[in-house]
């Protein structure tokens, strides 16, 4: 049984115990086409009409066309523990320059150069003192810049404040 999930071209399979998310695309890895379990999240990018998805299994984003066309692919820490990609936001600015996704394993959310794919910088490490991560899950950005973090088991949000920009 399928069903249409967040845009043409991804499909939503339940197969016994086992739910999937199968993208309509597949990457240019043929022994690894993009079907997970462990798919993360999904963002839309309103300035280039992109939708973002996160396969934390191999530390990598997708960016597809809102048709499911597959656009292309970013790695980050490519050879880290899996888990290098997890929640993903976008730089508030028009152009969303930046993406900014979560790292559970190394306690970090890292800073991607949306044109590039190049890391710009990582924040945190783990721990339980102010700017470290207990299980980091989720971040979000507000319109001034200001990365908000939330953590499983730490059972907290931080605010890291917007000091000038990036």
């Amino acid at each position: 049984m399928a069903s249409v999930v967040p845009f043409p071209g991804a499909v939503r399979e339940n197969a016994p115990g086992r739910p999937r998310l199968r993208v309509g695309v597949f990457t240019a890895h043929p022994v690894e086409p993009f079907i997970r379990e462990a798919l993360e999240s999904v963002a839309a990018s309103d300035c280039a009409e992109l939708v973002l998805v996160c396969d934390r299994s191999h530390n990598r984003m997708q960016m597809f066309r809102k048709d499911g066309t597959f656009v292309r692919e970013i790695s980050v820490l490519k050879e880290s523990a899996p888990g290098t990609i997890g929640s993903i936001v976008k730089w508030p600015d028009a152009a969303q320059t930046y993406l900014l996704v979560v790292d559970d394993p190394n306690g970090e959310f890292h800073v991607i150069n949306r044109a590039d794919g190049k890391l710009m910088g990582s924040y945190g490490r783990v721990g339980h003192q102010l700017g470290e991560f207990y299980n980091l899950h989720f971040i979000g950005i507000d319109s001034k810049g200001n990365v908000y973090s939330a953590e499983v088991q730490g059972k907290r949000v931080q605010k890291f404040r917007n000091l000038g920009g990036l």
